[in-house]
C-alpha cells in the first residue's frame, strides 16, 4: 500500500513537473509565433511593395507562392499561382529553359545571376533574374527562390547609347573630313584619321599646332580663343605644309569648323571638323585661268564683239572693236553704241540690239553705215539672269565686204542651179509618176513628154517626143525643127525607142550653140532612165501575171518566213482550210495546218537542212474536219544562195485517197473471191490425181494436170496483181536488214539448176566475193533473182545462162545474162512496163502476165537501187541489178 502510495505520489510529482515545463514551452512558443507572425507580416509587406518580382518554387519547379508584382505580370491573382508550373504561363521553349535553370541551380546549390529576354504583349522585354536555392533546417534544398526586375528601359538606353556611339564612329571613320577633339590646352584628344605615315595613336596627346603651317598658327589660335570666349562656332581656312611628311603631297588647304563642347554651360573642349578644300582652291585657280583664257579668246575673235546693258552702254568690248575704233577699252566702257559707232544722239532706226531689248529675241541685220566705213552683218542676242530676266545683250558684227563681192557671183550660180533644179524636178517627177498605183507604161510615157519639155532652159518654146516600138508619145506643140537633141532608149542592151527634145524657134543670139552642155547630158540621162522605167514595168507585168497565176492555182500555196510563220497564202489555201480572210492565218506557224507535232518537227528539220520535204499527211481544220493532203515544202534562196523564206505547195488528195481505198477494198475482195474457188479447184483436182476418189484414165490425168497448172498460174497472177497494187499504194512492206547477196544468188541458182538442165541449158555462175553485204529484204530480193532466172531460162532455146555477182564502186552488181531470143531496142525500152510482152511467135508459146519485170524494177528501186537491160534481138539479153553496199563493204571496196 505504502509502495503504491509512493509510486502514485511520484507520478503526480512528475506530472506536475511536466505540466509546468509544458506551460513554460507553450508560453515561449506563443511569444516566438508572435514574433514570427510579426516578421512574416513585415516580410510580406516588404515583398509586396518592392518593385522586384519574387516567386518561390518547390523541387519540382511548382509554384509555392509569388508576390503581387509577379502575379500582375502573369495577369493572375497571387494565390492562383500555387500548384502551377511555368508551362501554364510561358511558351513551351521558354518554360523548358526556366525548368533547366531551376534544376541546375538546385543540383549545384549555387546562386545564379541571369539576364533574360522574353516577349510580353508582342513587345520584347529584358529582365535581370537572381535565383537561389532554398534549404530547410537540415541544409536540404527544398526549392528555389527567384527575384527579378525589369531592365528593359536600361537596355534601351544602353542600346541607344551603343547606337549613338556606332553612328559617331561610322560618321567619323567614313567621312572624308578630318574630325579632331582638342582640349583647352590645344592638345589633341581624338582624331579620326591622319596623313600617313603617322597614325591617330601617334598624334593623340600632341599639340594641334604641330600639324599646321606656322604662318597659320595665329588664325587657328584666334579661332579657338573666340570659341572658348563666346561659346559659339567659328570657321577659318589654313594651309598644311606636308613637305616634311611627304614631299609629293605638298600643301593641303583645309576649311575648319570649330564647334564648342560644353559641360554645365561651359566650353571644356572643341570639335574641329576640317574639310579638304585643296581641289576647290585648285578649281578657283583654274577658274581664274579660264577667265584669262576666255578674255584672250574674246580678244582673238576677228569679229567686232561687245556686251551692252539695257541702256545700250558698253560693258565689255573685244580687241577687234578697240582696233577698229582706235580706242582703249576704258575709253569705251559706259558709252552708248550709237554715239560711238554711228555718231548719233539716239539709237539707230534699225538697231538690232534695241529690238532685242523689246522682244527678247535674237535679231540679225545688215548695216552699211558710212560713219563705220565697212558693211557689217550684225547679230544681237539677249543675256538672261538665273531667273530668266533680260539683263543685257551680246553684239557680234562681221565684216561682210568679201561676202558682198561673192553675192553677185552667187546670183549667177543661183540661176544655173535653178536650171539644175528643173532637171531634178523632171527626174523626180518621172519617179513619182511610175510609183502611182496601177499606172500603165503608156500613161507614164504620156506624162513623161510634158515633164521633159518643161525642164529645158526655155520651156515655153520646148517640145518633146518619145517613139517606142512603133508608138509615138509627144507634146501637143511638137513639130520637127532644126534645133533638136535626141537619145536612144535602150532596154536590156536592145534599142527599143528614141527620145527627142526640140526648140520651136531659134535660141536668143549669144547663147552657145542650140543647147547647153548640161542639157545634152540631161537628155542622155533621161533616155537611160526611161529605159530602166520600161524594163521595170515589163518586170512588174511579168510578176503580176505570175502572182495571179499563183493566186489562182488550184493547189494551195503558202509562204513562210525563216521562223516558219505564214506571210502569204493564196485563195486555194484559204478555201482548203475554210478560212475567209488572210488575216485569220497570217503570222501563225505553218506547221499548225498539217500533221502531228512529230511530223511537223521532221518536216521543218528537212526544210532547214536544205533537202526539202515531199509526202502525204493528214491535215485538220479548225472546225474539226480532216483532209488528206500531198505536201511539198522547200527553202527559197536568193541569188547569192541565202535562205529568204519557205514555200509550201499543198494538193487535196482526200477524194483520191477515197478512190484508192475503194480500189484496195475491191482488189482485196476480188483476190479473196478468186482465191477461194481456186483453192477448192486445186485441192479437189490434186485429190483426184492422187487416186483418193478412185481410178482415172490417162486422158483424165492429162486434163486434170492442165487444170492444176492453170490454177497455179492464176494464183501467181493474183499474187503479182496484189504486189503491183501494194507498190502503187506505197504499202509494199520491206523487212530491211543486213543480207549477203552472194548467198541469195547461190540459193536462187540451186533452185533453177534442175529446170535449166531439163531444158538442156548450161547454168553457170561467177561470184567474185565471199560476201557482198547490202541492206535489204532477203525474201523480196530472192523473188527478184528468181524472176530474172526464170525469164532467162524461159526465153533461151539453147546455150547458157550466166549469173555474175561483184562489187562496183559503192554498189553491189548482180547480172543475169542469157543467149536467148533477145529484144529489139524499142522492146527493151518498154520491158519494165506493166503487162508488156514482146510480140513474136516464141513468146506467144510461153506463159506470162507481163508483170514480173515491173515488180522487179519497183522492188529494186525500193532498195535505193536500179536495174538496167542490154539486149540484142536473136543474140540474148543481160539484166544487171545495182544495189548500194553497206557502209563497211563500201569502205572496204574503196
Amino acid at each position: 500500500l505504502i509502495v503504491g502510495i509512493i509510486v502514485t505520489l511520484a507520478a503526480l510529482v512528475v506530472a506536475l513537473s511536466v505540466d509546468r515545463s509544458f506551460v513554460r514551452y507553450i508560453t515561449k512558443r506563443k511569444r516566438v509565433e508572435e514574433v514570427l507572425r510579426e516578421q512574416k507580416t513585415r516580410y510580406r509587406t516588404l515583398v509586396e511593395n518592392i518593385p522586384q518580382k519574387i516567386f518561390h518554387k518547390d523541387r519540382d519547379s511548382t509554384y509555392i507562392s509569388c508576390n503581387e508584382n509577379y502575379a500582375r505580370d502573369l495577369k493572375i491573382e497571387s494565390h492562383e499561382i500555387v500548384g502551377k508550373d511555368d508551362y501554364e504561363f510561358y511558351p513551351k521553349q521558354l518554360a523548358e529553359k526556366y525548368r533547366r535553370d531551376d534544376k541546375r541551380i538546385m543540383e549545384s546549390g549555387r546562386t545564379e545571376d541571369l539576364e533574360e529576354q522574353y516577349i510580353q504583349d508582342g513587345e520584347k522585354r529584358w529582365v535581370h533574374t537572381f535565383k537561389t536555392p532554398v534549404k530547410d533546417e537540415d541544409g536540404n534544398i527544398t526549392g528555389i527562390l527567384g527575384i527579378f526586375r525589369d531592365i528593359t528601359e536600361r537596355k534601351k538606353l544602353e542600346e541607344g547609347l551603343k547606337e549613338s556611339e556606332e553612328k559617331w564612329r561610322s560618321l567619323t571613320e567614313n567621312t572624308d573630313d578630318t574630325v579632331v577633339i582638342v582640349d583647352k590646352d590645344d592638345v589633341i584628344q581624338y582624331i579620326n584619321k591622319t596623313i600617313p605615315p603617322e597614325t591617330p595613336e601617334e598624334v593623340i596627346g600632341k599639340t594641334v599646332y604641330k600639324y599646321v603651317s606656322k604662318e597659320h598658327h595665329q588664325v587657328m589660335r584666334e579661332s579657338l580663343k573666340k570659341v572658348y570666349q563666346t561659346g559659339k562656332p567659328d570657321r577659318y581656312e589654313v594651309a598644311l605644309n606636308m613637305q616634311a611628311i611627304d614631299p609629293k603631297i605638298g600643301t593641303l588647304w583645309y576649311s575648319t569648323n570649330v564647334v564648342p563642347i560644353k559641360q554645365d554651360q561651359k566650353t571644356v573642349s572643341v570639335i574641329m571638323v576640317s574639310t579638304n578644300i585643296t581641289e576647290r582652291k585648285k578649281m578657283e585657280e583654274e577658274i581664274k585661268q579660264r577667265a584669262d583664257e576666255w578674255q584672250r579668246t574674246f580678244d582673238s575673235i576677228t569679229d567686232l564683239v561687245f556686251i551692252q546693258d539695257k541702256d545700250l552702254r558698253f560693258i565689255r568690248v573685244n580687241k577687234a572693236v578697240t582696233d577698229v575704233l582706235k580706242a582703249k577699252p576704258e575709253d569705251l566702257i559706259g558709252k552708248t553704241c550709237y554715239e560711238v559707232l554711228h555718231k548719233r544722239d539716239k539709237p539707230w532706226s534699225n538697231c538690232p540690239m534695241a529690238k532685242v531689248f523689246k522682244d527678247e529675241k535674237t535679231h540679225t541685220e545688215e548695216i552699211d553705215d558710212p560713219n563705220i566705213g565697212i558693211p557689217l552683218l550684225v547679230s544681237a542676242s539677249p543675256i538672261f539672269d538665273e531667273k530668266g530676266k533680260i539683263i543685257g545683250g551680246v553684239h557680234v558684227a562681221k565684216d561682210i565686204t568679201e561676202r558682198k563681192k561673192m553675192e553677185e557671183a552667187l546670183k549667177k550660180q543661183t540661176h544655173d542651179l535653178g536650171e539644175r533644179v528643173k532637171e531634178l524636178n523632171c527626174l523626180y517627177g518621172l519617179s513619182a509618176l511610175i510609183e502611182k498605183e496601177d499606172i500603165s507604161l503608156e500613161e507614164i510615157l504620156k506624162g513623161a513628154v510634158n515633164l521633159i519639155s518643161s525642164s529645158w532652159q526655155y520651156p515655153k518654146i520646148a517640145a518633146a517626143r518619145i517613139i517606142l516600138e512603133g508608138q509615138t508619145f509627144k507634146t501637143k506643140n511638137f513639130k520637127e525643127t532644126p534645133w533638136k537633141l535626141a537619145s536612144d532608149i535602150v532596154v536590156g542592151a536592145k534599142k527599143t525607142g528614141l527620145l527627142q527634145v526640140v526648140y520651136l524657134e531659134e535660141r536668143p543670139e549669144g547663147d552657145e550653140g542650140p543647147f547647153l552642155k548640161e542639157e545634152r547630158h540631161l537628155i542622155n540621162a533621161l533616155g537611160e532612165h526611161l529605159g530602166r522605167i520600161i524594163e521595170r514595168k515589163e518586170i512588174e507585168r511579168d510578176l503580176r501575171i505570175k502572182s495571179e497565176a499563183i493566186e489562182s492555182s488550184i493547189n494551195a500555196i503558202a509562204l513562210a518566213d525563216l521562223e516558219g510563220r505564214l506571210t502569204y497564202v493564196n485563195r486555194s489555201f484559204l478555201s482548203m482550210w475554210r478560212h475567209g480572210q488572210e488575216r485569220e492565218v497570217l503570222g501563225r506557224p505553218i506547221t499548225e495546218f498539217w500533221g502531228t507535232e512529230e511530223q511537223s518537227l521532221q518536216i521543218m528539220q528537212a526544210v532547214r537542212s536544205g533537202e526539202g520535204w515531199v509526202g502525204e499527211l493528214a491535215a485538220k481544220r479548225e472546225d474539226g474536219s480532216t483532209l488528206d493532203i500531198e505536201l511539198m515544202v522547200n527553202m527559197v534562196e536568193n541569188t547569192v544562195g541565202k535562205a529568204i523564206c519557205m514555200v509550201a505547195s499543198v494538193v487535196d488528195i482526200t477524194e483520191r485517197k477515197r478512190i484508192e481505198q475503194m480500189k484496195d477494198d475491191f482488189v482485196a475482195l476480188a483476190s479473196h473471191e478468186l482465191r477461194t474457188p481456186l483453192t477448192s479447184i486445186q485441192g479437189y483436182t490434186e485429190l483426184i490425181l492422187d487416186g483418193d476418189v478412185g481410178e482415172i484414165s490417162g486422158q483424165q490425168r492429162k486434163f486434170l494436170k492442165i487444170i492444176v497448172q492453170n490454177t497455179r498460174r492464176l494464183e501467181a497472177l493474183i499474187n503479182e496483181v496484189l504486189d503491183i497494187e501494194k507498190i502503187e499504194s506505197g504499202r509494199l512492206k520491206m523487212k530491211l536488214e543486213k543480207v549477203n547477196l552472194c548467198q541469195i544468188v547461190e540459193d536462187s541458182l540451186n533452185t533453177f539448176k534442175v529446170t535449166a538442165q531439163g531444158r538442156g541449158l548450161e547454168l553457170t555462175e561467177e561470184i567474185k566475193e565471199a560476201e557482198i553485204n547490202v541492206l535489204g529484204d532477203s525474201d523480196r530480193l530472192s523473188q527478184v533473182f528468181a524472176n530474172l532466172l526464170s525469164n532467162a531460162i524461159k526465153y533461151t532455146k539453147e546455150g547458157r545462162v550466166k549469173v555474175t555477182a561483184q562489187k562496183k564502186g559503192k554498189f553491189a552488181s548482180v547480172a543475169v545474162e542469157d543467149t536467148g531470143i533477145g529484144m529489139s531496142p524499142q522492146d527493151a525500152k518498154m520491158v519494165f512496163d506493166r503487162f508488156f510482152r514482146v510480140e513474136n511467135s516464141y513468146v506467144k508459146k510461153t506463159t506470162g502476165t507481163g508483170l514480173g519485170l515491173s515488180i522487179v524494177k519497183a522492188t529494186i528501186e525500193r532498195h535505193n537501187g536500179h536495174i538496167k537491160v542490154e539486149s540484142k534481138l536473136g543474140v540474148g539479153s543481160k539484166f544487171e541489178v545495182m544495189l548500194p553496199l553497206l557502209k563497211e563493204d563500201e569502205e572496204a571496196q574503196q
